[in-house]
């Protein structure tokens, strides 16, 4: 199962009812921000695996 089939899958969980569409743009924010920390988090560890590796 990849990224965009788990996103799928919790769709119908989270917009249950036609007024939780007007929550989509909280819910994209709060999305980006989550995608934005983990990001963060994968440039940390990769810059600390180069730097191990490169021996610097």
């Amino acid at each position: 199962m990849d990224e965009t089939d788990a996103i799928a899958v919790r769709l119908p969980d989270i917009l249950r009812h036609p007024e939780d569409l007007d929550k989509v743009a909280a819910l994209k924010a709060d999305f980006a921000r989550k995608k934005a920390h983990v990001d963060t988090q994968l440039r940390a560890g990769l810059e600390s695996q180069l730097e191990v590796t490169e021996g610097v």
